[in-house]
């Protein structure tokens, strides 16, 4: 009985982690159609402020989830109250969110959203071609494929409709800047916390929550100087409710916990590039874009690159 009791277990936590995995994916796909709702009604800094505000209330609450979750939770508290997390948090806080979204808005905002998501997640590529003069990995082949697949991507992504819909050559360049940045902060997350992209210790979790706790009133100050204050509609707070707890919050706590459950991360990870795919969806029914075939065949060179790139210790900081 013993004997089955363990066997049954570990299946039952990958059933689990598989569940929540698949759950996060589907709600990212939504990601991409919320910040251009978002951004039809408000500008981008007013839309992350808020959002990150939303945010902050979500990890300020996560510690109070019952059940199972609760001694998970506990364990995040202990280390959150680190000095360690705490300077680490602060310090981070100011690529994310203080740079990172206000740059990805700003792109999103220039760029239709089937246009944008794709070019967002470069991340992976920028992450493997980083890592090796930050960490010391080899440049093999699978890199080299999926860099040559990824950037052809890109520049088919880049080209647009000359004749119809010609792509702000800005916003391209601000999305691929902010997954540069998501890039650079996940492996400097990886580098000062060991293990941290594998199965997302309670550190890395803390370290993520402080940042948005020292990002997020300079982001205010920041968008009340530039901005000021949105005019009042449900449609903006919807966007930044929205994008608060699926973007920045519930569904990282999500994640957090599948990787936790997971005996091999990994598969898990591998999940982050269906969502690109089944994003097209609420793009052209709800933002009714018409879903170009380059696109599609530029998302999926994107995809096959930055799989092939995801191949790294610390890569599965999943970005929508």
């Amino acid at each position: 009985m013993k004997r089955c009791a363990t066997d049954v277990s570990p299946r039952n936590d990958d059933r689990q982690a598989l569940g929540l995995g698949v759950i996060v994916v589907l709600l990212w796909s939504t990601v991409a159609t919320a910040f251009k709702l978002g951004l039809a009604v408000a500008t981008p800094l007013q839309l992350v402020a808020g959002a990150s505000l939303v945010s902050c209330l979500v990890f300020s609450l996560q510690h109070r989830l019952p059940g199972t979750a609760q001694a998970a939770s506990r364990r995040d508290l202990s280390v959150s109250n680190r000095p360690r997390t705490w300077f680490l948090g602060a310090g981070l806080g100011l690529i994310n969110p203080l740079l990172y979204y206000p740059i990805l808005l700003a792109g999103y905002d220039r760029l239709p959203a089937q246009v944008a998501q794709p070019l967002n997640y470069t991340w992976a590529l920028w992450m493997a071609l980083l890592s090796i003069p930050l960490l010391g990995q080899r440049l093999k082949p699978d890199l080299l494929l999926g860099t040559g697949l990824a950037l052809l991507g890109v520049v088919l992504l880049s080209r647009g409709d000359t004749r119809t819909e010609p792509i702000d050559p800005m916003g391209v360049a601000l999305i691929l800047a902010s997954a540069l940045l998501w890039a650079g902060y996940w492996l400097l997350l990886t580098r000062l916390t060991p293990k941290a992209g594998a199965g997302a210790p309670a550190e890395t979790g803390s370290i993520l929550a402080v940042g948005f706790y020292w990002g997020t009133p300079l982001l205010v100050l920041w968008t009340l100087w530039q901005d000021g204050l949105p005019a009042f509609d449900l449609r903006v707070l919807g966007a930044m409710v929205w994008i608060g707890c699926i973007e920045m919050g519930v569904t990282f706590l999500l994640w957090q916990r599948a990787l936790r459950l997971a005996r091999e991360p990994a598969r898990i990870g591998q999940l982050i590039f269906i969502s690109p795919l089944l994003a097209l969806a609420p793009i052209h029914f709800l933002l009714d874009e018409p879903i170009r075939p380059a696109a599609v065949a530029a998302l999926v060179l994107i995809l096959t690159g930055t799989a092939l790139a995801q191949r790294l210790p610390g890569s599965d900081g999943g970005r929508t």
